[in-house]
């Protein structure tokens, strides 16, 4: 909504600075932190006047911000994967198994081995130069986001990507 109410996010959106999926995370990040506020602060006056206090309890929930931020980080992993696929070709379709296999699956180097059927040397290796080509695809989709960051920027925000992740 504060998107499209009169004079809202979209009324001021400089449509020469950058992509608009990069505008829109930015606007629903703030949204997510205003209602976050709102609610800490309805919280106390409740707490307050009543004998349950909500900050006494273990709250194991993520946030709306966290939430956004990690679905966020999702879907660029997401899109560096596609890219990696295509970059890596049907030539080297066996690192991008071994990436996955290894990271989303989450399988050991040695499991990995015995999948595709492989030394366990080569999947080392394979893990490697697969990590490096989607460390570079990543900060591809991130630097198409942020057109204006420098590399160093670039690494800084990879860097807190991958703790999201």
């Amino acid at each position: 909504m504060q998107l499209f109410k009169p004079d809202g996010a979209l009324a001021k959106a400089d449509r020469t600075a950058g992509e608009f999926r990069g505008f829109l995370y930015g606007v629903v990040r703030n949204v997510a932190l205003m209602i976050e506020r709102k609610e800490r602060r309805r919280r106390r006056l409740v707490g307050s006047e009543s004998a349950f206090d909500p900050e006494t309890v273990e709250d194991s929930e993520a946030t709306l911000s966290q939430v956004f931020d990690r679905g966020w980080a999702e879907m660029l992993a997401e899109e560096a994967r596609r890219r990696l696929a295509v970059r890596l070709g049907e030539e080297r379709r066996d690192a991008y198994t071994c990436l996955e296999l290894r990271y989303v699956d989450g399988l050991p180097p040695r499991e990995i081995a015995k999948r595709v059927g492989r030394d366990v040397k080569e999947i080392y290796q394979l893990l490697r130069s697969a990590r490096s080509e989607y460390r570079a695809a990543l900060l591809d989709v991130m630097a198409e986001i942020h057109p204006d960051c420098t590399p160093d920027e670039l690494e800084r925000k990879w860097r807190e990507l991958t703790r999201v992740l």
